[in-house]
């Protein structure tokens, strides 16, 4: 009889210690398990408007057990795709993001709050011609040149009295002489190139405006950016600003910098 209890005891207590080594086992597994995010690779650094490429970006695992809210805020890894083929891919960014870091949904989805100036730099606003410019198509950050006017408006040159009459025909009164018809073309200057900070007062893509319900507004003034070595050339610019009365401008943009 004691024999058949011994035995017993011995089977319970065999099927506890499996049931804590089982737990045990469990436990160390989800410690080890990670949750992958996307952050941009240490030397790496994205200003607004720059388009996330495959080799910025890597991988970041987390302990399952430490992950808490971050995916709430913070981007994460579909593993089921490569990650040279995720959705993060050929985006655009919305404000500076330095390398060491993960990458945030906000970084994406939130137009940046004010306008913000590095130490040196100031900032120049230029009437840009809406006519001629898809406004949506330039991002903060891009680079322009303007497209401005020598002439003035207004005030055409005027006739040269000539050097001499025919014998018995009066010298003619430049007072009285008809204005020449206005050129066809003027002759067009390219001043720059300048950064470009805002499009009115869109900071960011407009994309990001509109899923902000933010409404554009004055999107015929480009704010640019005048640092130390700009400052010879936006005087220049804003001469000629002043001599065409605040004209309207052209606008070129320049290609983008692979960063």
């Amino acid at each position: 009889m004691k024999g058949m209890q011994g035995l017993i005891l011995a089977v319970v207590l065999g099927i506890v210690g499996a049931v804590f080594n089982l737990a045990y086992l469990m436990n160390r597994s989800s410690e080890k398990e990670n949750v992958y995010f996307i952050g941009l690779k240490r030397d790496m650094m994205l200003n607004p408007g720059d388009k996330i490429k495959v080799e910025q970006i890597e991988t970041v695992g987390i302990p399952k057990n430490s992950v808490g809210n971050l995916r709430d805020f913070a981007v994460l890894y579909e593993s089921d795709t490569p990650l040279e083929r995720h959705s993060v891919v050929g985006d655009k960014v919305e404000r500076v993001i330095k390398g060491g870091r993960l990458l945030l949904k906000d970084d994406f989805s939130t137009p940046p709050p004010e306008l913000k100036l590095e130490p040196d730099e100031s900032a120049m606003f230029v009437p840009i011609d809406t006519r001629s410019i898809v406004t949506s198509l330039i991002v903060p950050g891009d680079q322009v040149m303007f497209l401005v006017s020598k002439t003035v408006p207004g005030k055409p040159t005027p006739a040269a009295p000539p050097a001499f009459s025919p014998p018995g025909e009066p010298i003619a009164d430049p007072a009285n002489a008809e204005e020449p018809a206005a050129a066809s073309s003027a002759p067009i200057e390219k001043i720059g190139p300048f950064k470009v900070l805002s499009i009115g007062n869109r900071l960011g893509t407009a994309e990001v405006m509109k899923s902000a319900r933010i409404p554009q507004q004055q999107e015929n003034v480009m704010t640019i950016g005048v640092k130390a070595k700009d400052e010879a050339k936006a005087l220049y610019l804003q001469s000629r600003l002043e001599a065409t009365n605040y004209r309207q401008v052209g606008v070129r943009l320049l290609p983008r910098q692979e960063k």
